[in-house]
């Protein structure tokens, strides 16, 4: 697999990565136990992991940031084989499971310490979900001393 798309620009007080990952989207999951031992879910793993080595091996020189973040991402999901033409053409909206949430925290987390220090710094973002033929992930990440809305 291969980043189709990545872009950074600097301003003043301002860095943007953009970055397109092809992977079929996945939530977040909930780390398993057994016993008294917590583990991570392997399919979970591979896919932080993915996303992350997509990530470094694009980001040449920027640094992690330990500045106020704003991450905004689309999940692009395969459109069903199973469709008809009219609505492949035509995709709904994606308003079925995976939740939102679950989306982009897998994401934060595998850029935990690759982009910024920890995900606690995105203070404000977008997030879409929707059905594409380019299926993956698209995902902009906005840093400077104090963004505005």
């Amino acid at each position: 697999m291969k980043i189709l798309a990545l872009d950074i620009a600097t301003k003043p007080a301002e860095t943007v990565v953009s970055a397109f990952i092809p992977v079929v989207p996945q939530p977040w999951r909930r780390a398993g136990k057994n016993g008294k031992r917590h583990y991570t879910d392997a399919k979970s793993d591979a896919y932080r992991k993915t996303i992350a080595w997509h990530m470094k091996s694009q980001l040449g020189s920027f640094k992690c940031t330990t500045q106020p973040v704003r991450l905004d991402l689309e999940f692009r999901f395969p459109i069903p084989k199973s469709w008809p033409k009219y609505k492949r053409e035509n995709p709904p909206r994606h308003t079925s499971r995976p939740d939102k949430d679950n989306l982009e925290k897998g994401v934060m987390d595998a850029l935990n310490g690759i982009v910024w220090k920890d995900d606690a710094q995105i203070d404000v973002g977008e997030t879409k979900k929707m059905y594409a033929q380019d299926f993956g992930i698209l995902i902009s990440i906005t840093t400077e001393e104090e963004h505005g809305e």
